[in-house]
């Protein structure tokens, strides 16, 4: 349950951008309904109409597996860590936050401040979504950290400068040709200058990545640690290199699409790889102050 909700997440991800690309922000035109006298989308609202609803279905199922995620994580208690309880609940909350917001947004003819919302407060949740799949894959024992601090402070910057990367990115997608809708709003931001922002705190990233993926080897980081700096290395390399075709060749709607993907698959590794600094351990190996509380 835990890694449907977090590839469902990815791909909620994604078909906002379709919905974004395909000039389908206003497809249904109200909020909650898709009409004034229709819930769902209807035949007389074309392909547009097909779209927006698809993806409004798609975060109906993301809370009914949010909602399940809370209700088994609580029937089960004490067999379950509170953390896990915890990371189940703020998915279910975060959620319908998000819908609501994606309300607004309709709402307000696809204001751009709130387009830009809209899409980053999609991170929270796949934050939450991961952290509880690497929790379920890691069990239910004491957790404690299983690399030196050094390392740990490098994986959180990596989690940090990702964050700033998509703020920036967001913003720089506001002020472009793709709004959701022909008489959509845009940012009136430059978009050169953001654009150069955006790039810069990419190297930055990337040598950041290079620095934790050498750290982690030289202290011989667990596993998950090294392989998830070198995947996320790998990740950036290719965003960057589909940012730099994108464009130039005016960011066409695929290249776009793409790019959010590779957006959310860099946040996801990036997360991953911090999160497993931390992992399972004996209890008898452990002082009591080292202890995570359940």
């Amino acid at each position: 349950m835990a890694a449907t909700s977090l590839w469902l997440n990815l791909v909620l991800l994604v078909s906002g951008g379709v919905v974004r690309l395909t000039d389908s922000g206003l497809g249904c035109p109200t909020w909650p309904r898709c009409t004034e006298a229709s819930l769902v989308t209807t035949p007389a609202m074309g392909v547009h109409g097909y779209i927006e609803f698809g993806n409004r279905l798609l975060g109906v199922a993301l809370m009914l597996i949010a909602v399940a995620l809370v209700t088994v994580t609580f029937r089960a208690r004490p067999a379950f860590p509170a953390a896990w309880r915890c990371l189940a609940g703020a998915q279910a909350l975060v959620v319908p936050a998000q819908a609501l917001i994606g309300g607004i947004l309709v709402l307000t003819d696809l204001n751009p401040y709130v387009r830009s919302l809209h899409f980053l407060v999609s991170f929270p949740i796949l934050l939450a979504a991961t952290a509880l799949l690497r929790r379920t894959r890691d069990g239910t024992s004491p957790r404690a950290a299983t690399t030196r601090g050094e390392l740990r402070l490098l994986t959180a910057g990596l989690l940090a400068t990702v964050s700033a990367v998509l703020a920036v990115g967001a913003l720089v997608t506001g002020t472009g040709p793709h709004a959701g809708d022909p008489k959509a709003a845009r940012l009136p931001f430059d978009p050169a200058a953001l654009t150069q922002i955006h790039t810069d705190l990419v190297y930055l990233l990337l040598g950041l990545t290079l620095a934790t993926t050498i750290t982690a080897r030289a202290l011989r980081a667990p596993q998950p640690v090294q392989r998830g700096s070198i995947v996320l290395v790998a990740l950036i390399a290719a965003q960057g290199l589909l940012g730099y075709v994108q464009y130039h060749t005016r960011v066409p709607p695929l290249l776009v699409a793409l790019h959010m993907l590779g957006a959310g698959l860099i946040f996801v590794t990036a997360a991953w790889t911090h999160l497993s600094t931390t992992g399972p351990v004996s209890p008898d190996s452990l002082l009591p102050s080292q202890l995570e509380p359940r």
